[in-house]
């Protein structure tokens, strides 16, 4: 018994050191982060790092780890998007929840109930960007007894750079693949507008760009089926914005073929009038995506320079991108004013 008492005595000795020996070497905050110079341009590495999908290809936690499976949210990429993952060491979800391009990104994670804040930054560094990863948190007492065994900062460190150079290894090809984010923009002119309809299919709700880049991938090719079956010649593949409210997150838009007469329509089809009056135009070449907020602040400025007011906008696309280079896509803005 007594042998048994000592024993005890031992253990509870060793767990009291372990926990003194914790709260005195360990800090109950962490702040720790890696720096790299990666050779594009700080718009190209944080448009990459913002898209989570790329995540696991970069991510050193995926080499080390191959039970991650990996979910993704409906917003995948820029703010607000979101994944979340479970694999042999538990489960895990991050949210990004600022994200300024070309300048910082700011992350919420949650390790199985282990929440931390992650930061990326992207400053210009001569002919490249310096790529900032880090992460910060608390540390409550289980955490900095497995801390101080693990050596919790070190390893944090050493991950953080093996996630930089993954990223300087794979965003070469990300970055040729996007190599036209660079675009163009015309003059604007301006004439007087004919009637004409866009029949299509019309849409409602929230301003999501991916949600709405994929509705644009499920219309297109149903309303060119459309225009053959109804041999349907002169008329030209287009979308109307009725409605586009940033501040109450709504927008209301039909895609769809633009046409001078709307006499049929297919299941599910609807026809908005686009009516005759003063346009102004501007055309955009470039990646659909590239360049369309740059367009609609030229025209904007273009109204409150001249005193016009806006009644109603739609978009032409004269070319088809699968048969022409990315910097020579063509997207034709129209604003229809007064």
């Amino acid at each position: 018994m007594k042998a048994l008492k000592y024993i005890l005595i031992t253990i509870i000795i060793v767990v009291v050191g372990v926990v003194v020996a914790a709260m005195v070497t360990q800090k109950s905050e962490y702040d720790l982060s890696q720096s790299l110079t990666i050779p594009v341009s700080p718009e190209t590495a944080s448009d990459y790092v913002s898209d989570l999908k790329t995540w696991s290809i970069w991510g050193p936690w995926n080499k080390n780890d191959t039970t991650i499976v990996t979910t993704y949210g409906e917003v995948s990429k820029g703010e607000g998007a979101n994944m979340s993952w479970t694999s042999k060491d538990g489960p895990g979800a991050l949210t990004i929840t600022e994200y300024s391009p070309g300048q910082s990104i700011l992350t919420e994670m949650d390790f199985g109930g282990a929440p931390a804040d992650g930061y990326w930054s992207f400053e210009a560094d001569g002919e490249g960007t310096k790529v900032t990863w880090g992460m910060k948190g608390k540390k409550d007492l289980m955490f900095k007894i497995f801390s101080m065994f693990m050596n919790f900062d070190k390893y944090m460190q050493e991950m953080h750079m093996q996630g930089l150079e993954g990223i300087k290894e794979n965003i070469g090809e990300y970055a040729s693949a996007n190599a036209a984010s660079t675009f163009k923009l015309s003059e604007i002119d301006t004439f007087d507008g004919e009637t004409k309809y866009l029949i299509g299919f019309s849409h409602k709700g929230e301003i999501n760009m991916e949600a709405i880049q994929g509705q644009f991938q499920i219309d297109m090719p149903k309303a060119g089926m459309f225009a053959a079956q109804e041999k349907i010649e002169n008329y030209m593949p287009g979308a109307v914005w009725m409605v586009w409210d940033e501040e109450n997150n709504n927008a209301e838009y039909a895609i769809g073929i633009i046409v001078s007469e709307a006499n049929n329509l297919g299941d599910g089809m609807t026809k908005t009038e686009i009516p005759a009056g003063k346009v102004l135009k501007i055309s955009k070449w470039g990646p659909y995506g590239t360049g369309d907020k740059e367009a609609h602040e030229a025209i904007n400025q273009y109204m409150t320079d001249n005193g016009l007011s806006y009644v109603l906008t739609w978009e032409e696309y004269p070319n088809d991108p699968m048969e022409v280079k990315p910097e020579e896509v063509q997207t034709d803005v129209f604003y229809l004013v007064k």
